[in-house]
């Protein structure tokens, strides 16, 4: 029978927890020994052993620091608690380099934080919350892989438990991380929590996250905590997008000026319902403004519900404006409230910059000598189809 060397037996004694053979045999092995004695027996020893051996050896801090992460993948809750209260480590500071930057930490507390990750990962939140407790020092860390890793059980424990080092400025990036990830997830009650427990916060990119993604609940959440800026930009995302029901819920947060803003993208893209909802915010003094951009962009929806409350004179310019652009449509909604040498001079542009289309709808609305005055024109600046086209109208007028 093979005679066990003095590792393998001190291994034994851990394991049976037999104090007076470990202090026996620990006399006759060397620091390597016992070591590597206490790193294979982590699985298996007791709190009572762990307290003692504490209590009686100089066991290396990183073999103690093994020994808690393998307690804590085997959920040993009390020789985990052990180690985090007895520890003299827990307290002493050193020097170490993690993920490229410097922080002052020692081996049980490296220990921790690799713990932490590990039980996260593994949904042991008893035992996370154990750790948690006593580790502080890697809230950013922890929550941040959990946040990475969607983990919400985690960062709502983490939320409570770490609720006083949640306000420090060296947890601001993770918080808004957090926030992002919520607004992308659609998750209402971590807003909430998080909004709680942080105070003050940096929504970042998760107002725009939530318009992307169409939350309602989440925006009317968001948008109160966000900055100017961010709730413009998001109106106009929303209003560009076409999406009524989030642009319903920013409108209550915006000012005129970024009614307005909202609107002049929202023109372009000619959806009447969105731009109705904006107008209805804008203040009045800009109407005109509002209705010349209409005009100049072709959107026929919002030129009609603001047409009836123009002045001639701005409706004169707006019919050159849709002439020389060549709205056809917009034109023809003009027309109608237009005199005669503003229809005139709106077809001489048409004219001059060879607008097909509008010079088809104005040229029924004009005399034989402004159409003669006309085909002078179109023949110096040479379209043929704009000449031919007035040509026809001129013979049926003669």
């Amino acid at each position: 029978m093979r005679l066990l060397s003095v590792q393998e037996a001190l291994e034994k004694a851990i394991e049976g927890g037999h104090i007076g053979a470990i202090e026996l045999l620990a006399k006759a092995a060397d620091d390597f020994g016992i070591n590597a004695a206490f790193r294979n027996a982590a699985a298996v020893i007791s709190a009572d052993t762990m307290r003692l051996v504490l209590e009686r050896f100089q066991v290396d801090e990183y073999v103690l620091g093994e020994i808690l992460v393998v307690a804590a993948k085997n959920n040993r809750s009390d020789v985990v608690q052990l180690l985090l209260e007895r520890c003299p480590s827990m307290e002493a500071t050193g020097r170490n380099r993690v993920w490229g930057s410097s922080r002052f930490t020692n081996p049980i507390q490296s220990a921790v934080a690799s713990a932490m990750v590990d039980a996260a990962d593994a949904g042991r939140l008893d035992m996370l919350k154990l750790l948690a407790k006593n580790s502080a020092s890697y809230a950013g860390e922890t929550l941040c892989h959990a946040v990475n890793n969607n983990q919400w059980e985690v960062q709502d424990m983490l939320l409570e438990i770490w609720e006083k080092y949640l306000r420090e400025p060296r947890m601001a990036t993770v918080i808004t991380s957090m926030l992002e990830q919520a607004a992308a997830d659609g998750n209402v009650q971590n807003l909430k929590l998080i909004f709680a427990k942080c105070g003050e916060v940096d929504i970042g990119d998760a107002l725009e996250t939530a318009v992307e993604n169409g939350s309602v609940e989440v925006i009317s959440l968001l948008v109160e905590k966000s900055e100017p800026s961010s709730v413009v930009g998001a109106l106009i995302e929303a209003a560009t997008a076409g999406k009524a029901d989030i642009v319903q819920a920013l409108l209550d947060h915006s000012d005129h000026q970024a009614v307005e803003k909202a609107l002049r993208k929202t023109i372009s893209s000619r959806n009447t319902e969105i731009s109705t909802m904006l107008l209805a915010r804008c203040d009045p003094s800009a109407h005109q403004r509002i209705f010349q951009n209409a005009a100049s962009s072709g959107s026929v929806g919002v030129l009609q519900l603001l047409l009836d409350e123009m002045e001639p004179l701005s409706v004169h310019r707006a019919l050159t404006c849709a002439a020389a652009r060549g709205h056809a449509e917009v034109v023809a909604k003009l027309v109608e409230k237009s005199e005669s040498s503003a229809i005139a001079y709106a077809l001489e542009c048409a004219v001059v910059e060879g607008r097909v289309s509008v010079v088809k709808v104005l040229r029924d609305y004009c005399d034989s000598a402004t159409i003669r005055n006309a085909v002078t024109r179109a023949r110096v600046v040479g379209y043929e189809d704009v000449v031919q086209l007035l040509s026809s109208k001129k013979t049926r007028l003669e």
